[in-house]
This record gives C-alpha cells, sequence and structure tokens, in this order.
C-alpha cells in the first residue's frame, strides 16, 4: 500500500512539472519528496486507525460495538463540518474546479482524522470510567490476590495467569 500511494502521488507531481522552463534536480526531488510524504502520511493515518481496531478486537471488542464504532460516526461528522468550516471561511479556489476538489478533500481527511483522534480519547475515557477498573486490587502495587500467589515452602512465584488460571500441578495446597 505504501508503495501504490508514493508512485501515485509522485506520477501525480511529475505529470504536474512545467517542462517549459527546463528540467533541474527539483523536477524529481520535489515530486518524490511529496510522494514520500505522502507515504508517511498514511502510514500515520491508515496505522492509527488499523492500530486502534486490532488493539480493540484484542481486548475482546466486537465489530459491531458502539464503543468501536463511535468514533469513526464522529471522524465523519467531524470532516463534514471542517470542510463545511473551510469553505464558509477558507480561500477557496475561484474557477478550478479541480482544484477544490482536491483542497476540500484534503480538509475533509485532515478534520476527519483529528475527529477520529480525539473521539478514541473520548469514547475510551468515557468507557473505562463507565465500566469502572476491572480487576480490585489489594494496594500491593497493583498486583491482585488472583493474579499472583506465593508458595511458602520454597520461596517460589507462581502466577496464575500463566498457568491458565489453574494451580500449579507440584503444589496441591494452592489448588484450595
Amino acid at each position: 500500500m505504501l508503495v501504490t500511494v508514493f508512485c501515485l502521488v509522485t506520477g501525480a507531481a511529475v505529470r504536474d512539472i512545467d517542462t517549459t522552463a527546463g528540467l533541474g534536480p527539483e523536477a524529481i526531488y520535489v515530486p518524490v519528496m511529496q510522494g514520500l510524504l505522502a507515504a508517511v502520511v498514511f502510514q500515520f493515518t491508515v496505522g492509527s486507525v488499523w492500530g486502534y481496531v486490532v488493539e480493540y478486537r484484542e481486548h475482546g471488542g466486537g465489530w459491531t460495538d458502539n464503543t468501536l464504532l463511535a468514533p469513526f460516526a464522529l471522524a465523519v461528522l467531524s470532516g463534514l463540518a471542517g470542510t463545511a468550516v473551510w469553505l464558509t471561511y477558507g480561500m477557496p479556489v475561484a474557477g478550478d474546479l479541480q482544484a477544490l476538489a482536491v483542497a476540500a478533500l484534503g480538509s475533509f481527511l485532515w478534520a476527519a482524522f483529528w475527529g477520529f483522534v480525539l473521539s478514541v480519547v473520548v469514547v475510551n475515557l468515557a468507557a473505562q470510567l463507565l465500566k469502572g477498573y476491572s480487576d480490585a486490587t489489594d494496594g500491593r502495587d497493583g498486583v491482585t490476590d488472583d493474579d499472583e500467589a506465593v508458595d511458602t515452602t520454597d520461596g517460589d512465584t507462581h502466577s496464575r495467569e500463566r498457568d491458565g488460571g489453574r494451580a500449579s500441578e507440584r503444589d496441591p495446597e494452592r489448588a484450595q
């Protein structure tokens, strides 16, 4: 995907070069830098969205959970609002419909991305506050009684999480 974005943006920039003034080093340098910048921006934006979805699913969330879908809906609304503000108060390009469409798309994507980022923060904080902390700690540096058990005979520490929630087979007392 990154190579595709790089090639598309670089190709579009090369297509727009004015060859009547001659070709200098900037004729290649500028399009390549534009392509690299587009690839980095693409990686940051798509990587952020993909990371959010993957982390949410890995922690037991579903594809149709409101907590997962709300940031996407808010991102679209933010993008539409950002585009409306730009068209109303910005500096639209007069006479060139293609330049206006590209600038409007850019303002939509910029506002949608930041709307997504901010809404992820707000939605996840609200969900965490409504849910509360799922692990009740006993005041020992965040370690719960269920996560760690100490075998007092040899001082060896066994994690019940590592054992899949089962007590160690070599210590029958821990099974109680």
